[in-house]
């Protein structure tokens, strides 16, 4: 398969490259990031399943104790 070529001008400078390079690279790292959200979720997955709470979320005694120092 022939690799096409385009002409990229910097600075009084012609650089030449493959078209094929930038999409082989950009499907690349599309393919990172799905490898990295796939590795989120599963994470996420167990922790849900363990039953850990919402980092952000208080227990009610926490709530009500702020509600009373109010």
């Amino acid at each position: 398969m022939k690799q096409e070529t385009r002409n990229v001008r910097d600075n009084n400078r012609t650089n030449f490259l493959p078209d094929s390079l930038g999409w082989d690279a950009m499907i690349r790292d599309a393919r990172k990031r799905i490898e990295e959200l796939r590795f989120s979720i599963a994470r996420l997955e167990k922790k849900k399943a363990a039953g850990e709470p919402w980092p952000g979320a208080r227990s009610e005694d926490e709530g009500a104790a702020r509600q009373r120092a109010v």
